[in-house]
């Protein structure tokens, strides 16, 4: 006789697959929040070295710009695994 769930996802892989993407989701809001506070906390203007010269800019800009500029590294790289 055959198993009616065969290839079916039973409730507790359902349940466990939903609880990790809320962890996911509140630890992204987490860390988000944390960033926001962060940068809002710092917003005096710093001087930034390149390699063929400076700039300066609020503190604010270079957190969030490397932030997202670290998100979309992470992002990408995670495509390019799958």
């Amino acid at each position: 006789m055959a198993d009616d769930t065969e290839g079916t996802i039973d409730e507790k892989q359902e349940r466990r697959i939903r609880m990790g993407q809320t962890i996911r989701v509140v630890a992204a809001l987490a860390v988000v929040a944390l960033l926001g506070l962060f940068a809002a906390i710092n917003t005096a203007d710093v001087q930034i070295d390149y390699l063929f010269g400076d700039v300066e800019a609020p503190m604010i800009i270079v957190i969030l710009v490397s932030a997202v500029g670290g998100f979309l590294i992470g992002w990408i790289s995670r495509l390019r695994r799958e």
